[in-house]
């Protein structure tokens, strides 16, 4: 049941990036709002362990939105976005909390590798900065940000490897 479970993870995760980035680009913000909630609806009716997981949604998705609606302030990167909340895309508020999802039980097995959940980090959280700037979606200012980019998410899966599945924190 664990893999459909990962694999419904994998691909709710997926349609909701594509849902707010192309709905976005060629029809409304709401379309990606509208699918992620879905997503995250269905998410939560099939987690047996709703407390964990929501909890670690919840500080997932606030670290990401605060690193993200920073890079935005400070003007390292530019969404173009028709409904904005704060400093970020409106479906930003489900973009964050999908990609949680993954977290509660896809990525555990980074527990055991936190040299590899630091590479993991480092290396797959910038390319969903790059393929926004690639569909035109994203204009990055400098491309130093990739750095900085590169570090948040290093250390944001670091964490969750060492604090969240090792202590059991959450």
């Amino acid at each position: 049941m664990l893999k459909y479970k990962n694999i419904f993870n994998i691909l709710g995760f997926k349609v909701t990036w594509i849902g707010c980035v192309m709905g976005e680009i060629y029809l409304s913000s709401y379309v990606g709002l509208i699918v992620g909630s879905a997503y995250l609806f269905i998410f939560f009716y099939l987690e047996k362990n709703k407390k964990r997981a929501f909890n670690i949604i919840l500080v997932f998705s606030i670290v990401g939105y605060i690193f993200d609606s920073s890079l935005s302030y400070f003007e390292l990167y530019k969404i173009n976005s028709d409904i904005n909340f704060l400093f970020l895309p409106i479906w930003f508020l489900v973009l964050w909390p999908s990609f949680s999802s993954l977290l509660v039980n896809l990525f555990s097995f980074l527990k055991n590798y936190l040299i590899v959940s630091i590479l993991f980090g480092c290396i797959f959280g910038p390319l969903s900065y790059y393929a926004g700037i690639a569909l035109g979606l994203v204009t990055l200012i400098n491309y130093e940000s990739f750095i900085l980019m590169s570090l948040f998410w290093g250390l944001l899966i670091f964490c969750y490897s060492y604090y969240i599945l090792n202590k059991k924190l959450l």
